[in-house]
């Protein structure tokens, strides 16, 4: 039988006829379906975040700081756990040509630039929010490579004040891993491929038994186990290449 995917309210139902609870309509019905609902939220939670689940890797924007101080900075959205590429709009016509902007390690990224001139025409010095570290950045280029120094913020060698004051938004492209959210709310759908919905049943049953009963149900740490054991096994829809990934933040 083929999985399928299960709103919150189906899955604490379903618990809540194994430990022999009342029938509720909604998750707010009863203490003990709130308690459970509680239970399936957590059990999610810990499971995404000990895995590499692909439906979580998605393309999104940086967060531009427009800020004239700190023209070669960009910062990640709150919502993003994991950056693996970086790429920049480089046209000079208005044209798409989106080129990736490497990354480089905090004191490979100031051996790099640590070596500009200050009094060139074309670079400027920039303050980082560290202790107002400076750095020379060049302003007549697109950027080529970045770092990170707090783990949020990117910091590229160089923009272009030709054709903006500050790195845009609308120009970036970022791929990575996003952070879900879990909603207490009966129609709250998880955000993941129906194959993982029998071992999130199995695993938050298996703690709710725990948590609420007390006890342990042999039965049901079995089968946990063995969709755990079945989820780790196969992550991908799709066969990827393995490759080496860099990380802007980690």
């Amino acid at each position: 039988m083929v999985a399928m995917k299960k709103t919150l309210l189906e899955i604490v139902q379903g618990i809540l006829n194994d430990l022999d609870s009342d029938v509720v309509n909604s998750i707010a019905d009863t203490i003990e379906a709130t308690q459970v609902a509680n239970i399936v939220g957590q059990t999610y939670l810990d499971l995404i975040s000990d895995r590499t689940i692909p439906e979580h890797f998605e393309l999104f924007r940086l967060t531009a700081l427009s800020d004239s101080t700190r023209p070669n900075y960009m910062a990640l959205p709150d919502n993003v756990a994991t950056l693996q590429k970086f790429e920049y709009n480089k046209s000079i016509t208005g044209d798409q040509e989106y080129r990736e902007v490497h990354y480089i390690e905090p004191l490979e990224f100031l051996r790099r630039t640590g070596g500009r001139n200050s009094s060139a025409t074309n670079t400027i010095i920039v303050l980082d929010f560290n202790a107002s570290t400076e750095l020379l950045i060049d302003d007549n280029k697109m950027p080529a490579f970045y770092t990170s120094f707090d783990n949020k913020h990117l910091v590229a060698d160089s923009y272009d004040a030709t054709f903006d004051t500050t790195l845009q938004a609308s120009k970036s492209r970022g791929y990575g891993r996003l952070l879900p959210t879990f909603t207490l709310s009966d129609t709250f759908v998880f955000d993941f491929e129906s194959k993982y919905f029998p071992y999130l049943e199995a695993e938050a049953k298996s703690r709710s038994f725990s948590i609420i009963h007390k006890t342990v149900d042999n039965k049901v740490e079995q089968t946990a186990r063995r969709h755990k054991s079945f989820i780790q096994k196969e992550k991908h829809r799709i066969n990827m290449e393995n490759k080496r990934n860099r990380y802007g933040r980690t």
